[in-house]
């Protein structure tokens, strides 16, 4: 007489049954545990519960349920190499951004430490006009002191922080030819009004720049952001924003397919402007977004 009972897979919490036969050959427990066969196996039907219905049942629905098992076995490794490659990737890019982000920062502390013989005190000093505006943090000081030092010296920059800047990530399209017009540029400029710091345009940048990035924003367009535009000019400029060299540098080279018409540099260079609020905030898609409002009198 043929029996079956079900058993639970440890690893997957799929019952399956298995069958046990006393064929007269073994007696008491050991014959037991000595002819128990996986239903799976077609032996097992055929010795001894050939006619039993319900056993042959239980062997399909069996071998249906393994081989949906394997299935999503394949599909459970699938997932996992997926799972990983996904977050490799995801780990890597931070990696690379950490590495980009420390090259800059390095770049700028280089060139501050050789550049700074060819610099008075007195040009440095001058240039550093956020220096006590406690509402701004360090990079958004350094973006006035950068710009700064090319308004007050044009030639004097472009032979220093312009000539020897290099990019770590990916230039922009003509990077290369706009750079090099921008040293010739400098090398015609006069001197300009350094670019003061104020609240007001602070706060009308800090406000785009906030609610902007969260939208993931890219352009001028605060339609959506419900902030007020209080400024004659705006920059914006999307990166890790690893300094404000970087920022600076970015703007007055201004590359990409858009730019040609060179809108951040004649900004950032115009004797027009006195007045200046910047903010760098977090952005949706591109880590970093940092607002230029400029006017030509002070707002607050």
């Amino acid at each position: 007489m043929g029996h079956y009972l079900q058993i639970t897979l440890p690893y997957c919490g799929i019952r399956v049954p298995y069958c046990w036969i006393r064929d007269g050959r073994q007696s008491g427990r050991d014959a037991d545990m000595l002819t128990r066969k996986n239903l799976t196996d077609k032996s097992c039907v055929k010795t001894g519960i050939r006619e039993n219905f319900c056993a042959l049942f239980s062997y399909r629905f069996s071998t249906y349920v393994i081989m949906n098992f394997k299935k999503k076995a394949v599909f459970t490794i699938v997932f996992c190499l997926t799972t990983i490659i996904f977050i490799s990737c995801n780990l890597l890019d931070e990696l690379q951004d950490d590495i980009t982000e420390h090259n800059y920062k390095k770049q700028q502390k280089d060139l501050d430490k050789k550049f700074d013989a060819q610099w008075s005190q007195e040009e440095k000093e001058h240039a550093n006009t956020a220096i006590n505006e406690s509402y701004l943090n360090s990079t958004e000081k350094e973006v006035y002191y950068y710009l700064n030092l090319a308004r007050i010296n044009p030639p004097l920059f472009g032979k220093t922080y312009a000539s020897a800047y290099k990019v770590y990530n990916i230039k922009g399209y003509a990077y290369d030819e706009r750079k090099e017009s921008l040293l010739k540029e400098l090398e015609k400029l006069d001197s300009m009004p350094v670019l003061k710091p104020d609240r007001l345009l602070f706060e009308s940048a800090d406000c785009f720049a906030t609610n902007g990035g969260k939208q993931g924003l890219i352009g001028h367009d605060r339609s959506s952001t419900g902030c007020m535009k209080l400024n004659v000019a705006e920059c914006c400029h999307y990166s890790i924003c690893p300094g404000g060299l970087e920022i600076v540098m970015s703007l007055l080279i201004d590359s990409g397919e858009n730019n040609g018409a060179l809108g951040h540099r004649r900004i950032c260079l115009s004797s027009s402007y006195h007045y200046l609020g910047v903010a760098i905030r977090d952005h949706k898609k591109y880590d970093k977004n940092a607002v230029l409002d400029f006017s030509r009198e002070k707002m607050e």
